[in-house]
């Protein structure tokens, strides 16, 4: 009995001592959106990576998952790119078109990132994230093929705040009359909004150019929005300490959008008009 037992454990250490992690790490990557944390859920992406092995033989090859990952982060639709390495099926061999040995293989691939956000316990921090996703094998599935995925380099940006600070108010006038948030014989106030986001990004806010305002007799009127910065239903703007409040070192505030409102009022038109309108803001790509 105890010459079985020693015998089953060398077996064991005997396996794993051949088992050998190759890492990848990323060395150029592209997305077609921004990554905003807590709120993309799926990205797009291009990657060039590399996948070492320290004493290549003609035999070792490479094979990559389709999809795999975390529970936090997965990788689905994994595509490799390959014009330079020798390849049969789906494997790809550490050996070139030149039936040169490389002990680091360099490609391009493409593929989509799954965010799970309520498995991420440190959103704050998720530009200094690391992820460590297995995409394959050497050989065999007991060699891993091991991406070192930091979230830095998709620079992710915080999810942008917007909050209604003041209501629009058309004010009061007489029937026919024009009814404006400029006009101060109208006692007319603009919308006023505050919006948080990360700092020094870009934001793109939006209005539409039009909206209906309806009283009790279902009777409408149409206004048209503008904002007051540049008489526009887009206005782009960036934070900064320069236009708006540092909340911290990451995050500023704008809290003096305002937003007019004109309309011209029918002869007939009385009573109270009411509505809504919807204000989007959203980062701006990088050009």
């Amino acid at each position: 009995m105890k010459k079985q037992l020693l015998i089953l454990f060398l077996l064991i250490v005997n396996m794993v001592s051949y088992s050998k992690i190759h890492r990848s790490e990323v060395l150029d990557v592209s997305a077609n959106e921004s990554l905003i944390v807590g709120k993309t859920s799926r990205l797009n992406f291009n990657m060039v990576i590399n996948v070492e092995n320290d004493s290549p033989n003609l035999e070792d090859y490479c094979y990559f998952f389709k999809e795999n990952g975390s529970e936090f982060i997965k990788i689905s639709n994994l595509e490799i790119k390959n014009t330079k390495y020798k390849k049969k099926g789906n494997n790809i061999y550490f050996t070139d078109n030149n039936e040169r040995l490389n002990s680091k293989i360099e490609l391009n691939v493409s593929g989509t990132l799954i965010f799970n956000w309520s498995k991420n316990k440190n959103t704050r921090s998720v530009a200094t994230y690391t992820e460590e996703i297995k995409i394959g094998y050497v050989n065999s599935e007991q060699n891993p093929i091991l991406l070192t995925l930091n979230l830095s380099d998709l620079d992710p940006i915080t999810n942008v705040k917007v909050e209604v600070i003041e209501d629009m108010n058309l004010g009061t006038v007489f029937s026919g009359e024009r009814l404006s948030t400029k006009n101060l014989n109208s006692n007319g106030s603009p919308a006023k909004i505050r919006i948080e986001g990360e700092n020094e990004k870009k934001v793109k806010i939006t209005i539409p150019e039009n909206m209906e305002i309806v009283n009790s007799k279902n009777e409408n009127l149409s206004v048209r929005l503008s904002f007051r910065e540049n008489n526009s239903s887009i206005l782009e703007k960036t934070l900064n300490s320069s236009t708006g409040k540092l909340k911290d070192t990451q995050t500023v505030v704008l809290d003096d959008v305002l937003i007019d409102g004109e309309c011209q009022s029918n002869k007939n038109s009385t009573g109270l008009y009411e509505g809504n309108f919807t204000v989007r803001v959203e980062y701006c790509l990088d050009d």
